[in-house]
């Protein structure tokens, strides 16, 4: 399998959040230089573009603020890198065309959420998508990292996956969500951890761990899976969700919705145990 390396020197200290620009150009495996690039949030997909079916594309130890998009046929390493993307969209996506293709490494993906406001500082809009989000149907994705973090959800699919990650987090909404007629195993333990109504920001289920629509499938999911605002597991209409690990939900709402197994403990957890949001701001059933 033909690598290609991604070799960037990093002359400007990035942090998650904070905006920054690369100056350096990026090489390929055969030192041609790509040297039209300079800011950090097309260096990567750049070096997509440039790929053929069956490569490798290794990207360097260190954070990006990028939308990277999925190539069909293209392999992505990415060992050491973070991804926080703070242009309101996915961190990593296929933009809605067809790709097969695997994300390898220990990556940490991650999306802020970009508010929309009005004159008077108040939220009017926000990006209530995914941190990574699937659109084509006729995707089938691999993707194996270290987590992944969305400020509204997780991961949102309606191509086939295969996920093996540390942790899967959706701030306001689903860890992940697996659309109709997508197949999906799940390796990762799922936390859902908050009001999907927050600040504005509107989507459909508000905060489901894992939530399979549809999809005449059985999702399974290989660890332990906490909601702290709505049901834990929701299957749809001819969905079954297999749970290999422990359960964890909040009293107020039942655990499960449709044809949900589980194999291990089912826990009801109290307000106590509820967090309150990574910004600072409580969770309503916060006193």
């Amino acid at each position: 399998m033909k690598k290609i390396i991604l070799g960037i020197a990093i002359l400007t200290a990035i942090f998650v959040g904070c905006s920054s620009v690369q100056t350096t150009e990026p090489t390929i495996a055969n030192s041609n230089v790509l040297s039209s690039l300079t800011a950090a949030t097309g260096i990567i997909n750049s070096i997509l573009d440039t790929a053929t079916v069956g490569s490798t594309v290794v990207v360097p130890a260190g954070i990006y603020d990028e939308s990277v998009i999925l190539r069909n046929g293209v392999n992505l390493d990415l060992t050491g890198v973070v991804i926080s993307y703070s242009g309101g969209g996915p961190a990593i996506t296929d933009n809605g065309a067809p790709a097969t293709c695997a994300v390898i490494g220990n990556a940490i993906i991650l999306n802020p959420t970009l508010y929309i406001y009005d004159i008077y500082g108040n939220v009017v809009n926000c990006y209530d998508g995914a941190a990574v989000d699937i659109f084509s149907s006729n995707s089938d994705i691999t993707l194996t990292c270290d987590s992944i973090i969305g400020d509204m959800r997780g991961v949102d699919t309606y191509g086939d996956l295969n996920l093996v990650a540390t942790s899967v987090v959706g701030k306001k909404d689903c860890a992940v969500e697996i659309r109709p007629y997508a197949h999906a195993i799940i390796t990762a333990n799922l936390t859902a951890k908050g009001d999907s109504g927050y600040f504005g920001c509107n989507s459909g289920v508000g905060g489901v761990a894992i939530y399979a629509v549809n999809n005449n499938d059985t999702v399974t999911v290989n660890g332990d899976v906490v909601a702290y605002w709505d049901y834990t597991a929701k299957a749809g209409i001819n969905s079954t969700i297999m749970i290999n690990g422990s359960l964890s939900y909040f009293g107020p709402r039942t655990p499960t919705s449709g044809n949900v197994i589980i194999s291990g403990a089912t826990i009801n957890l109290s307000i106590e145990d509820q967090p309150g949001n990574s910004d600072g701001h409580r969770n309503k059933f916060k006193k």
